[in-house]
């Protein structure tokens, strides 16, 4: 870590250090009605009982979304209270709300950015946080965050500064790398209170996975192109690196507009993640993986929309981009999860809407996502039923900066995931 960022992180850890205040809800009337009894898989046990142990605040980190639910809806059961659970987006509190009618009797409240109904048990999203604040933070006794994000300015993160609620549960697919993050994590959630990594999953677990690594190379039009933008990049960052010494990537970034050299090397990289993108090799690459799974569910991940339609258009799947409308997204999902589709592929960025826990195939295709990104795609990929075995197959072309991206990434994979370049 640079000199100046470490210091930074720690004097915000010095300032987070402080505990939260934790102030006696005020009652609901209407306590919370009977749940049906459900069993836990000992994963999902453990990560309960050892919030609990931490006084019913704290992070819970496992790579598996149904588990990280049901420790949840188990969570809130054996408490007792009422609970406010707060999805990250409104696709993802249809998702908790899905899952919630299959143990909960009673009616499950919602707070978006109408009117909102509040009950013992209520789902919301960031708009109803924001739009709602005063009412919820003085309603719940336990609060459930998924994926809290960096909660760095946000809506629900102003909700959880006033909120009375004492216990609170934060879950995450991976515990962020960030002191900064962690610590305010820790101050308005709660202390890591417990942390399954991909690595720590035996390999007899339902989560068994394989990952296939296959190196793609550029044709020679392509690979004269990328050098040429590689020299552009590689020449703006050595001068900027010379000049500021103890600054980093982020800083090249936000500083990079400001000039002409700067404006150029951007160009060059966004070229460059483009060229990757959409090279000859690995889009046809894509289109003979989809023909040798054309019987399993597939979701592919691309870096843009450009990439994505490149896809879409040779292989005959369903793009999902930007473009789409949010009815249309949902309808191509629905007929994903139904069997109709077999295949999607999505844009970077978008691949947190899509809440595809049946795919069997994940392809990814490219992008700049770190590891705790690669977590999440892969939290979508595995299954909890019995048996399951996914395959997870990295594009990486050869000779370019996907290769230490990609690197990357495998931090923290199971060490029995098998890889092929």
């Amino acid at each position: 870590m640079r000199t100046d960022a470490l210091a930074r992180a720690l004097v915000d850890d010095t300032v987070v250090a402080q505990p939260a205040l934790a102030l006696a809800p005020a009652p609901d009337p209407r306590p919370p009605a009977a749940w049906r009894p459900a069993a836990l898989r000992d994963d999902a046990e453990l990560a309960l009982v050892a919030w609990e142990m931490a006084g019913r605040r704290g992070l819970v980190a496992h790579p598996g979304a149904s588990i990280r639910v049901a420790v949840a809806l188990a969570g809130s059961a054996r408490a007792g209270v009422a609970t406010l659970i707060v999805a990250p987006t409104r696709r993802a509190a249809e998702v908790w709300r899905r899952a919630i009618a299959e143990r909960y009797t009673g009616e499950v409240g919602a707070a978006d950015d109408g009117p909102a109904n509040l009950t013992a048990l209520t789902v919301c999203t960031p708009d109803g946080a924001r739009c709602h604040r005063d009412a919820l933070a003085r309603r719940f006794a336990l609060i459930i965050v998924d994926d809290p994000g960096d909660l760095q300015g946000s809506a629900v993160a102003e909700l959880l500064e006033c909120a009375t609620a004492p216990w609170r549960l934060g879950l995450t697919d991976a515990a962020p790398r960030s002191p900064a993050v962690l610590s305010r994590w820790r101050r308005l959630v709660g202390p890591m209170a417990h942390e399954l990594t991909l690595a720590d999953l035996p390999e007899v677990s339902p989560y068994s996975f394989d990952v296939v690594v296959l190196g793609v190379a550029l044709d020679p039009a392509e690979r004269a192109a990328y050098g040429l933008d590689a020299g552009v990049l590689r020449g703006a960052l050595r001068e900027f690196f010379d000049t500021s010494p103890f600054a980093s990537w982020q800083d090249f970034l936000r500083l990079a507009p400001r000039g002409r050299e700067g404006q150029r090397a951007l160009g060059a990289l966004a070229r460059m993640r483009r060229l990757l993108g959409q090279s000859k090799t690995k889009t046809e690459l894509v289109e003979l993986l989809l023909r040798r799974h054309a019987r399993e569910r597939v979701v592919v991940l691309t870096p843009d929309n450009a990439s994505a339609h490149a896809v879409a258009r040779r292989a005959l799947v369903m793009p999902i981009t930007s473009e789409l409308s949010r009815r249309e997204r949902d309808a191509a999902i629905g007929a994903f999860r139904r069997g109709t589709l077999r295949a999607l592929v999505s844009a970077q960025g978008l691949e947190a809407r899509l809440d595809v826990p049946d795919a069997d195939v994940l392809i990814v295709a490219g992008g700049s996502r770190g590891e705790r990104e690669h977590l999440q795609r892969l939290g979508r990929l595995l299954r909890p039923s019995a048996g399951a075995r996914g395959v997870v197959y990295e594009l990486v072309t050869q000779h370019t900066l996907e290769v230490g991206q990609a690197q990357r990434r495998r931090r923290g994979l199971a060490t029995h995931a098998r890889a092929q370049l």
